[in-house]
């Protein structure tokens, strides 16, 4: 199939953000793999096709939503089946917690093609539990939830220091290898795994400015569990209008309550945690999807609003444990508003209403 029948095929589809971070163009690539090759083949099902949007050292995920619940469905009737599974996945998410944990908090690792590659096994291992603990909470029926919770979102706490140390030792094998190619971190984590691969093996390297250029705006596409195309530039950008940047006007957001309330304040727009203290007065904190970097802005905010997140997610378990009204899963809250939009949140009915745009 040639590049422009692909895209156009993603141009045909619904997107939803399954999350945002901080990951590169190289770590996206594995996940994207995992997500549908992986998923796949583990459970006979899995979404197709899986976009990663880069920016400046952010990153977002897209899935199909149709593709993720035939996966889902899988999975719902495997616990119809055996309502012990919710447990024996719990036990299992910790157990490989502590495995990729212990790898990544070795004193004087490699940083190695190796070692690199042994990261992911330990990854696939990891997510192969990840994935469907998150998503299945979604799909069950109250009685089976009611059941299936308190040990899930006991298991989720456990691991959630996975994916902040994994990032963090990324990061410190960028740093050491990069110079060793010329290149600097962020020109290093912007090869797809395919190149770091044959750089790896002493092949060619990526052209610089195009590696700096996919840091600043690229766009990754995965079907079956390949990455299909690496689009940058205004290529990206224009792709991304079609598809995951595809939105209406509206006044209105509609996401999934975390913790219920009903809050009115003006947007905090916050991409980068580490950069703010504390929020204003009665700020609504909005953003992509949280992680525990995110816990002291929880602390100042009357309220929290996010694109991505289930019942699972770090914004919902932290929202019922600091009792924080909170609208989840909103798909479009960041592109929607602006800082210093006054908005009613009414975390009841899972509603963000837009009261006046700044």
């Amino acid at each position: 199939m040639s590049n422009n029948n692909i895209i156009g095929d993603l141009e045909q589809l619904a997107w939803k953000k399954n999350w945002a971070g901080t990951w590169s163009l190289l770590e996206c690539c594995d996940f994207g793999r995992e997500y549908t090759q992986l998923m796949s083949d583990k459970y006979g099902k899995g979404p197709v096709h899986t976009l990663f949007l880069i920016e400046n050292g952010n990153s977002s995920n897209y899935l199909v939503p149709d593709e993720v619940a035939d996966l889902t469905g899988v999975l719902v009737d495997k616990v119809r089946a055996d309502d012990s599974l919710p447990e024996q996945w719990a036990k299992e998410i910790m157990v490989q917690a502590d495995r990729v944990l212990r790898f990544v908090r070795r004193k004087n690792p490699a940083f190695d093609a190796s070692e690199y590659k042994k990261l992911w096994e330990l990854s696939d291992a990891y997510l192969e539990v990840h994935f469907p603990i998150k998503k299945i909470v979604d799909y069950l029926s109250p009685e089976l939830l009611r059941q299936s919770l308190p040990v899930l979102e006991r298991a989720r706490v456990y691991a959630e220091p996975v994916y902040a140390e994994s990032l963090e030792y990324v990061r410190r094998f960028a740093t050491a290898r990069a110079g060793e190619y010329g290149l600097t971190r962020d020109e290093f984590l912007a090869m797809t795994r395919e190149e770091f691969d044959v750089v790896s093996s002493g092949g060619s390297i990526p052209d610089k400015a195009l590696l700096k250029e996919r840091h600043v705006f690229s766009l990754v596409i995965v079907v079956h569990g390949r990455v299909v195309g690496v689009l940058h530039g205004a290529a990206a950008r224009s792709l991304a209008e079609r598809t995951v940047h595809k939105i209406h006007d509206v006044s209105t957001l509609k996401g999934a309550t975390a913790f219920p309330g009903i809050v009115t304040g003006r947007v905090a727009m916050v991409k980068n945690p580490g950069a703010i203290s504390v929020l204003p007065s009665g700020s609504v904190l909005v953003t992509g999807m949280t992680r525990p970097d995110y816990i002291h802005l929880f602390k100042s905010a009357a309220a929290v609003v996010t694109d991505a997140g289930g019942v699972l997610s770090h914004a919902a378990i932290t929202a019922r444990e600091l009792k924080i009204p909170t609208v989840i899963g909103t798909e479009v809250a960041t592109k929607v508003l602006h800082d210093g939009d006054l908005v009613e949140v009414d975390a009841i009915r899972g509603i963000v209403k837009i009261l006046k745009t700044n």
